[in-house]
């Protein structure tokens, strides 16, 4: 298992309305030996292929997986599995500049 521990948001965007709105995703080994900055497409294919990721959220209890989602236009990307937190837990992570 894998963790998703920050995001880098596209150029262009601050305030983000959703997680197609990202750029990139920083994944943590579990056992913490490495980290990775990677492309939120290259994310969606290991997540498709069924790598479990998670969001690791030091401000949040709950740690939903990540799942695939396709936008209206095509654009590939990951969110947070649905739970009763109003936004996204993957928008809710540190992010990187």
């Amino acid at each position: 298992m894998f963790k998703a521990i920050a995001i880098q948001l596209k150029e262009d965007i601050s305030n983000p309305s959703s997680c197609v709105d990202i750029s990139m995703i920083k994944i943590q080994t579990n056992n913490k030996s490495g980290t990775w900055l990677l492309p939120k497409k290259l994310v969606y294919g290991l997540v498709k292929e069924g790598v479990e990721i998670v969001v690791c959220n030091p401000n949040v209890t709950n740690r939903p997986s990540l799942i695939c989602a396709e936008s209206s236009t095509g654009e590939l990307y990951v969110r947070s599995e649905p739970n009763d937190i109003k936004s996204d837990n993957l928008l809710m992570l540190p992010r990187i500049k």
